[in-house]
């Protein structure tokens, strides 16, 4: 459906920005346009056709305040023409695998929370939910902002609960995911301690519940 989606739709009112970033942080090894957000999103998305001429101006204001992506957007629709459609769809097309992610990360915390059907269920809601159908065809950083801040809560989690096997590597996964989730966007982890004092507090919470079940285990085997 993603794939059908991000085919037959038109862009969204922002998209001619991220796909004429995407090419520009490619084509000129940096990041000014679209600066509001890290590139991350934008470069996964325009990989496959970063490395076309698309006889886009390199040219605009050095300010801090300037938004050059608009004027490219236009261009690359005004040189482009119809084939402009067959690019968005690629880059589009690239972007699903943010989709999968997320389903996959929602499956395997709430598998380990509830069980497999409650993984299965989470995971089907995710995937045929209206507004993730909307949005994980596009090449906007909103889905991917939703995968990778739920991937690090979840190595989060991880480290959390801690199981003894490897702390140090759960440590590291969490620090990881974090940072590949700060190249997604500012907004949704520019201050992660709101999400992780949630966790925490989840997390201790449930392990105070199973304590009193652990130490009369414990007792019972002396």
């Amino acid at each position: 459906m993603l794939a059908y989606g991000g085919w037959v739709h038109g862009p969204g009112w922002d998209e001619g920005g991220h796909l004429s970033a995407g090419i520009s942080h490619w084509q000129l090894g940096n990041t000014d346009a679209y600066r509001v957000n890290p590139p991350l999103v934008r470069m996964v998305a325009t990989a496959p056709i970063a490395w076309q001429d698309f006889g886009l101006e390199w040219s605009w204001s050095p300010s801090t305040m300037s938004r050059p992506e608009w004027d490219l957007g236009t261009q690359f629709w005004r040189n482009q023409g119809r084939s402009a459609y067959s690019y968005l769809t690629i880059a589009r097309w690239a972007s699903i695998p943010w989709s999968l992610l997320a389903a996959v990360v929602i499956f395997c915390w709430s598998r380990r929370l509830y069980g497999e059907w409650a993984g299965l269920f989470s995971a089907t809601l995710w995937c045929f939910s209206p507004l993730v159908l909307a949005n994980a065809q596009m090449i906007t950083p909103d889905t991917a902002a939703s995968a990778l801040g739920a991937a690090a809560c979840l190595t989060f989690w991880n480290w959390l609960r801690g199981d003894g096997s490897r702390p140090w590597g759960s440590a590291v996964d969490a620090g990881f995911v974090l940072g590949v989730a700060e190249l997604r966007a500012f907004g949704a982890t520019h201050n992660p301690l709101p999400q992780f004092t949630l966790v925490a507090r989840l997390s201790m919470n449930r392990i105070a519940r199973g304590a009193p079940h652990a130490t009369q285990a414990s007792l019972r085997s002396r």
